[in-house]
């Protein structure tokens, strides 16, 4: 096949490469330093990923895993408050959860509410008066909250053609209730879905969080090989982190606070150690707490012994 036969298969695309020096990108890198000032562009306010991955960054994808019911939400939720607050602006796409049960676990883990309590409406009158504090304060977060679009790849690049922003992070809960469009099977549109993320925070300068389930194994600690449906998930990520918690203690019905412990594992680091983290679970007001322990192999030993 000649090359203009060649070239008449193919379809002209209207991103161009931007074709600069090494010398132009070196220079942006100097610049870059000399912004840091050895703190992360993005900090989301939990260790694992401020110290452990020295924050978000722009042009890269973080995975988050684990398995049902282990707090990945939450956690997602945490981070994504923490960063509007913080100015940075942010959308995050809930394909799981509708943007009311979203925004309940904003307020709750910030005002320290329980969440059981506020659905049945049993709350208090002065945690009442907190929700219109609450709803005054968020009036002008760069949060948005998105729980009817971005199943497909077509309606997440619709997304940021329509935003009142371009976010600065984007939050993605969770990979596995995207939507076929094709004749794909599951794990191939898990792929195409994940790449098209990656090229998206490459193609528009942004971070980009995905979650993810783990696959059930008995009751060891999850790795790559279990991560839900693509094998594509441990190739095209920047970072992986593992999220499970332990030694959890409850009382159902108590007003009492569900404290668990969880370990969360830097299972994949690009540019960056591989780890653990040990951090606190409040479950009764879904937020997560630092407690300034980083662990070394020996407490990574224990914490896969239980």
């Amino acid at each position: 096949m000649d090359n203009e036969q060649y070239r008449g298969q193919r379809k002209v695309v209207a991103h161009i490469p931007s074709n600069e020096t090494i010398s132009t990108t070196v220079g942006k890198l100097i610049i870059g330093l000399s912004e840091k000032r050895g703190e992360p562009e993005f900090k989301t306010g939990l260790e694992v990923v401020d110290k452990g991955l020295f924050g978000l960054h722009r042009k890269m994808l973080t995975v988050l895993a684990a398995r049902a019911g282990q707090g990945k939400t939450s956690m997602a939720c945490n981070m994504a408050f923490h960063l509007a607050d913080s100015g940075t602006k942010v959308a995050m796409a809930s394909l799981e959860m509708a943007r009311e049960n979203i925004v309940t676990k904003l307020f709750c883990a910030e005002n320290k509410v329980d969440t059981f309590r506020f659905m049945i409406g049993a709350i208090t009158k002065e945690e009442k008066n907190r929700l219109e504090v609450f709803k005054k304060a968020v009036e002008k977060l760069p949060l948005r909250i998105i729980d009817d679009f971005c199943f497909t790849q077509d309606e997440i690049y619709t997304l940021f053609d329509h935003l009142d922003f371009k976010p600065d992070v984007f939050i993605v809960d969770h990979l596995q209730h995207i939507r076929s469009t094709n004749r794909l099977s599951d794990r191939e549109n898990l792929t195409e879905y994940l790449r098209f993320l990656k090229e998206t925070s490459m193609r528009h300068n942004i971070a980009v969080v995905v979650l993810s389930q783990v696959n059930r194994e008995g009751d060891e600690k999850p790795t790559l090989k279990n991560l839900k449906g693509t094998g594509a998930i441990e190739e095209m990520a920047d970072h992986v982190l593992f999220l499970s918690l332990t030694e959890k203690s409850s009382q159902f019905g108590s007003i009492k606070d569900t404290v668990s412990e969880a370990s969360v594992e830097i299972a994949k680091n690009r540019l960056g150690p591989k780890g653990y983290f040990l951090l606190h679970f409040n479950g009764s007001h879904g937020k997560f707490h630092n407690i300034e322990k980083y662990m070394t192999e020996p407490d990574k030993a224990e914490i896969e012994s239980r």
